[in-house]
């Protein structure tokens, strides 16, 4: 179990925020314990295994609610499954590494709404507008360690972005954030471009897999992921309360 202080999301969200991560192996008095010590916080989510209903009884009388199921989904780069639509397009991609004048396209558009299917976006208490802040600050804080974050174009033309760090230099990429800008979404070209992007770059950096997180709330994403090759490492049911 890891009660974790989430001073990030304090920041976006104006809330003193926590998150406890239990790993299953938890008693009935640890948890209870946890759950009574984390009050201190305004809002706390609370993220468990599958299959362990009886943590999950036990936070569910304590008036957390139920938001969304996390998939860790990881590929290994040489596996992935092209389609036609992929070779279609592949080589009319490009790239450009974003600086700190051209960042700024991409977060006017996650200002636009990017992203409506996340867990902050849903909750009436948040909703889009401070949703679209936390991802902004997010992506800020992780340019200031190791990660970079990269404009997609298709003939020419800017389609979206993608954030991208090594969890394990040369190893493993984590491709944290990724998104189709809002007039391409309906073109049928949003998926195919954002995971063709992703692992061309990560094979550039002699990576051997991928990971990611994909949210049950976005079911089309996470089929598309599945399709391309990712696989399922593990899922967490999370629940969130506010105080």
């Amino acid at each position: 179990m890891k009660i974790v202080d989430a001073y990030w999301d304090t920041r976006s969200l104006g809330c003193k925020c926590g998150e406890i991560d239990f790993d299953g192996n938890e008693s009935t008095d640890e948890i209870v314990e946890a759950l009574n010590s984390a009050s201190v916080f305004d809002y706390l989510v609370i993220k468990i295994p599958v299959n362990h209903l009886e943590i999950q009884e036990i936070v569910q009388n304590k008036d957390f609610h139920f938001c969304e199921s996390s998939f860790e989904i990881t590929m290994k780069l040489s596996e992935a499954r092209s389609t036609r639509m992929i070779d279609r397009i592949s080589k009319d991609i490009h790239l450009e590494r974003a600086n700190s004048t051209t960042k700024l396209k991409i977060y006017e558009e996650i200002l636009k709404g990017t992203f409506e299917t996340d867990r902050i976006s849903l909750d009436p208490a948040f909703g889009k507008k401070i949703a679209a802040k936390r991802y902004i600050n997010w992506i800020e804080d992780e340019l200031k360690k190791s990660g970079s974050l990269y404009h997609i174009f298709y003939k020419d033309e800017e389609v979206g972005f993608f954030s991208y760090k090594e969890t394990i230099p040369g190893i493993e990429a984590w491709a944290f954030l990724a998104g189709i800008y809002e007039e391409f979404k309906t073109s049928g070209l949003g998926v195919s471009l954002l995971l063709d992007s992703t692992r061309k770059y990560a094979l550039s950096r002699n990576c051997k897999r991928i990971r990611t997180f994909v949210s049950s709330n976005n079911l089309p994403i996470l089929r598309a992921h599945i399709a391309y090759g990712f696989n399922i490492k593990s899922i967490k049911n999370v629940f969130t309360k506010h105080f």
